[in-house]
C-alpha cells in the first residue's frame, strides 16, 4: 500500500502543470468535463460567505475559484496535447511567456492545493461588507473584532442600541465587556 502511494506521488511530481483560460464562473464545471476525458485537472477554491438573496440575513459558504477564469492541467513531462485542447470550445487559451506555454512550478502548485485542502483560503473578511443590524441575540455566542479582542469568543448577555455586553473568559475567569454592536458577529 505504501509503495503504491509513493509510486503515485512520484508520477504526479514528474508532471508539468499549465494554466488554461476558461469562461468565468465555469471553472468547476469545466474541470469535471476535463477529468471525465482523462486529464489531471485542479481548480483551487476558497470558501466565501454569501447571502442567498439581498433580503436574507443568513449567509452560507460558497466555493469560488482562487484564480477566476483559470484551470490548472497537468501533463506527463514532455507532452502537451494542445491540439486536443483547442478543439474544446471552452478552452480560451493557455498562459504563455514569449509565445510558448509557461510551465508552472510544480512545488508551488502542490503547495497551493494542500493549502486549499487545509482551509487556508477561507475568506472571513466578507463579514465586514455584509452587516445586517443584529445577527445575534442575547445568549448567542459571538466573535469579537475590536481593540485587542480580535477573534475572542464570548456570550452576549445584553444588547442596547449601540453597545452589547459580552461575557468573555480571561485567565480562567469570566468578565463582562461592553463592545459596539458592529464589532460583533455570530460565531459559526
Amino acid at each position: 500500500m505504501a509503495n503504491e502511494y509513493r509510486a503515485r506521488q512520484v508520477r504526479t511530481d514528474d508532471r508539468d502543470w499549465y494554466a488554461f483560460r476558461v469562461p468565468p464562473q465555469k471553472e468547476v464545471r469545466i474541470s469535471h468535463i476535463l477529468r471525465n476525458k482523462g486529464y489531471t485537472v485542479a481548480v483551487p477554491l476558497k470558501n466565501i460567505l454569501r447571502r442567498k438573496n439581498r433580503y436574507a440575513k443568513s449567509r452560507t459558504y460558497v466555493a469560488k475559484a482562487i484564480m477566476p477564469s483559470y484551470v490548472l492541467i497537468a501533463f506527463d513531462a514532455g507532452t502537451f496535447p494542445i491540439h486536443e485542447l483547442r478543439e474544446m470550445h471552452f478552452i480560451k487559451g493557455v498562459v504563455c511567456i514569449n509565445g510558448r506555454p509557461a510551465k508552472l512550478n510544480s512545488g508551488q502548485v502542490y503547495k497551493m492545493l494542500s493549502n486549499e485542502r487545509a482551509g487556508v483560503y477561507t475568506d472571513n473578511e466578507v463579514y465586514k461588507n455584509m452587516w445586517t443590524e443584529f445577527e445575534y441575540r442575547t445568549g448567542d455566542i459571538v466573535d469579537i473584532n475590536w481593540q485587542g479582542f480580535d477573534n475572542v469568543r464570548g456570550k452576549v448577555t445584553d444588547i442596547t442600541e449601540k453597545m452589547a455586553t459580552v461575557k468573555i473568559p480571561i485567565l480562567s475567569s469570566e468578565y463582562e465587556v461592553e463592545v459596539p454592536v458592529d464589532k460583533l458577529y455570530k460565531a459559526g
